[in-house]
């Protein structure tokens, strides 16, 4: 996974010789403005992705978390929306089937961080 320079995430899968097997761009629009926090791969081979984007209700940041088959087909997503308003995705692990979200609010008129938060998402 990375960050895009115009905004959104990539995802994929190389092969052992670097040839593409998949990927997947999203979260480049305006209203989405994803930003990756972290990669991980479960014991199924899927692959996990989390991360930050924009909240359209509020303007703020949440937490998304996208899981990719082995395939390349999206197999979920999940938004995270939590007060305060911003909330920013820091990284992804999985353990068998099941990924845990890390991530941290904060308050940018402060400059500080709120506190921290680990989510469980079954998979």
């Amino acid at each position: 996974g990375a960050d895009l320079k115009s905004g959104g995430i990539w995802a994929g899968q190389l092969s052992t010789a670097a040839s593409p097997v998949w990927h997947h761009t999203w979260g480049g629009d305006k209203s989405i403005r994803a930003k990756l926090g972290g990669v991980a791969a479960d014991s199924l081979g899927r692959l996990w992705v989390s991360g930050s984007r924009v909240d359209g209700s509020d303007h703020g940041r949440n937490v998304f978390v996208r899981r990719y088959g082995a395939s390349g087909a999206l197999h979920g997503s999940l938004t995270i929306d939590l007060a305060p308003r911003w909330v920013e995705g820091t990284a992804i692990a999985t353990l068998g089937t099941t990924g845990f979200a890390t991530g941290r609010a904060y308050s940018p008129a402060h400059s500080a961080y709120l506190r921290g938060h680990v989510w469980r998402v079954n998979g």
